[in-house]
């Protein structure tokens, strides 16, 4: 995750016309701490109930245990529609999140199953 935060300016032009969520099934005290000195320009979203179930609403997977297998980041369009979904695992080392995500404008996805997203009052995250 540090490494979209390092380069979100040149990725997602300063945030001009994208929001971007991380989801984790940590629960909000366990993510409030680790993003309390970590400088994140995005938001995150805590699957509340911690059962998975929003991420999963995004297409990650989860364990037999309801773990999930990875952290989420959903890039969202000036429209509200889910442009991109990135699925990362925990200290996977990646240093270059350009090859992982698509932008949007000319190379804007056509996807059937774009939502909108309504983000609620922090830290829990919706969709309909």
């Amino acid at each position: 995750m540090t490494a979209y935060r390092d380069q979100y300016a040149s990725l997602f032009n300063e945030g001009q016309n994208v929001v971007l969520i991380g989801i984790s099934n940590d629960s909000q005290g366990e993510l409030g701490s680790w993003l309390k000195d970590m400088d994140f320009p995005f938001l995150f979203g805590s699957d509340a109930s911690n059962d998975g179930g929003t991420y999963a609403a995004f297409g990650g997977g989860l364990r037999s245990n309801n773990m999930v297998d990875s952290r989420a980041v959903i890039v969202v369009g000036p429209d509200g529609r889910i442009g991109d979904r990135v699925f990362i695992s925990p200290g996977n080392g990646i240093h270059s999140p350009r090859h992982q995500v698509r932008f949007f404008g000319d190379q804007r996805l056509a996807r059937d199953d774009q939502r909108r997203v309504i983000v609620g009052y922090a830290p829990i995250l919706h969709e309909q």
